[in-house]
């Protein structure tokens, strides 16, 4: 185990390994880039940025 958080009734890795995030992140305009998340404060770009950053750790 790697202690990779639970998302969505899966693990994370299991979320990047599908292409899921991928194909909903693509999906997003500018416009859908800065609307709000579910995180108060943030908008769905924020969320992107450090998991696009960390991206090399799963390559």
């Amino acid at each position: 185990m790697n202690g990779l958080p639970v998302f969505g009734g899966g693990r994370i890795e299991n979320v990047v390994r599908s292409g899921r995030l991928v194909r909903a992140a693509a999906g997003l305009s500018g416009t859908g880039l800065r609307a709000r998340s579910g995180l108060p404060g943030w908008t769905r770009g924020h969320v992107l940025a450090p998991v696009a950053h960390s991206v090399d750790t799963y390559v």
